[in-house]
């Protein structure tokens, strides 16, 4: 359109016109031609830059939903792994755990066992110490029957001497 004007306006200067108001008409005209072009060019300019815009626009959008998506798959992936690492984790300390707990059975048991044997021990030896106490006390008893006996024996013998000899025998043996 602009060419067009131009090549109005260089065809229009050879006509020579006779009046100030056809000239004036036709620079009002040509006026309004430039200013009508020129709307319409900032309109295309506007609209050219809007487009650019919009285009760099759909570009970063499409960066942005590029990362999303990665970010998303590396988010995924990141806790796959640490699921796994957790499971196995978790088996690990699962295993620890029943180790611990059979071992603690069978400590328990152990304790169980032992605490038995030291009260069967215990048992049988009180027991044998009663016995003993008792066999002790009784045996003195049958020394205390002996010796009195013997005193009655050597107390009634023939002679004293005899007596006195035993009874100091008796007494040092004591």
């Amino acid at each position: 359109q602009v060419k067009e004007l131009k090549a109005n306006i260089y065809s229009n200067k050879n006509i020579v016109t006779t009046s100030k108001k056809e000239k004036d008409s036709i620079k009002r005209f040509y006026e309004s031609q430039i200013a009508a072009i020129n709307s319409s060019f900032s309109s295309d300019i506007k609209l050219l830059n809007s487009t650019w815009e919009a285009k760099f626009q759909l570009h970063n959008i499409t960066i942005l939903l590029d990362m999303k998506t990665k970010f998303e798959s590396e988010k995924a992936r990141l806790l796959e792994s640490f699921k796994e690492q957790h499971q196995m984790e978790i088996s690990k300390l699962k295993a620890e755990l029943a180790y611990v707990e059979s071992s603690r059975n069978s400590s328990h048991f152990t304790v169980l066992e032992l605490k038995k044997r030291l009260a069967d021990q215990t048992n049988e030896y009180t027991t044998k110490t009663k016995d003993f106490e008792s066999k002790s006390k009784e045996a003195a008893k049958t020394i205390a029957e002996l010796r009195e006996k013997f005193k009655k024996a050597t107390s009634s013998s023939s002679s004293p001497a005899v007596s006195k000899d035993r009874s100091a025998a008796n007494t040092a043996s004591s």
